[in-house]
């Protein structure tokens, strides 16, 4: 989300962020990526709902790369949750592949590493947190 803000910013849209700011609620990004099984898709999406903090955070074009952190952040409390944690989660309800959720992440690296940390059921890594709940680590 930083990103389009950031973009719009150096095209000379200066206040495009101020008018976000007012009318936005909330912004929802999905991409479709391939299922376990190799026949269909599966929508993995960023869903960010636009609290008092993130509203300020648009407002404020200094304070803009604070609003991914936001989104993981709000996961339990507003339902926000970023691309890569939705795909730690199809990856451990066992909807996609490992490789399908690494291929696709925002960081790949990161989502390794967590994945790895979790240990979740169908991420190929041992050893993690036992169940591989990818929200824990975000609550």
């Amino acid at each position: 989300m930083n990103e389009t803000f950031k973009k719009a910013i150096e095209d000379g849209a200066s206040d495009i962020h101020i008018k976000a700011g007012d009318y936005v609620r909330a912004r929802l990004h999905g991409n479709l990526v391939p299922t376990v099984d190799g026949e269909g898709r599966v929508v993995a999406a960023e869903i960010m709902r636009v609290t008092g903090t993130i509203r300020d955070c648009i407002l404020d074009s200094d304070r803009l790369d604070k609003i991914h952190d936001l989104i993981a952040d709000g996961k339990g409390q507003y339902g926000s949750q970023t691309f890569d944690q939705h795909l730690m989660h199809l990856v451990s309800s066992g909807m996609i592949t490992f490789e399908v959720g690494k291929g696709a992440a925002n960081s790949p690296s990161d989502f390794d590493l967590k994945m790895n940390i979790l240990g979740g059921p169908g991420s190929g890594h041992a050893g993690g947190v036992s169940g591989g709940d990818p929200n824990a680590m975000f609550s």
